[in-house]
């Protein structure tokens, strides 16, 4: 009976782990996509799933930030004007390691 409850449990998380699977799929197609095209659909799928994202795993999948006007604060153009990332790694004014605040449009000085 024993091997039947390890079965079940597994079969349980199977597909936990396979959704997880999928979202990380989904991140790094749409960041090759940006890297290739810096197309603004790519930034939009990219907001949606890097909130919590270290520093380091944002540049390895975008590269490093285009334009930093304050520290924590990181852009990144599209190959439209209406359409930049902004990234803020700022919480409470301090600076942290992981994304804190995501922003898809255009960006205004």
């Amino acid at each position: 009976m024993r091997d039947r409850e390890i079965i079940a449990a597994v079969l349980a998380a199977a597909p936990l782990v396979f959704l997880a699977a999928c979202g990380a799929s989904a991140l790094e197609r749409a960041s090759a996509s940006y890297r290739r095209d810096h197309d603004c659909a790519s930034l939009e799928a990219i907001a949606k799933d890097v909130k919590g994202t270290p520093t380091a795993r944002v540049e390895a999948l975008l590269g490093p930030p285009e334009y930093e006007p304050t520290p924590g604060q990181h852009y990144y153009s599209s190959n439209r004007s209406d359409c930049s990332l902004v990234l803020d790694y700022r919480h409470a004014d301090q600076l942290t390691d992981t994304v804190q605040d995501v922003e898809v449009g255009a960006i205004g000085e």
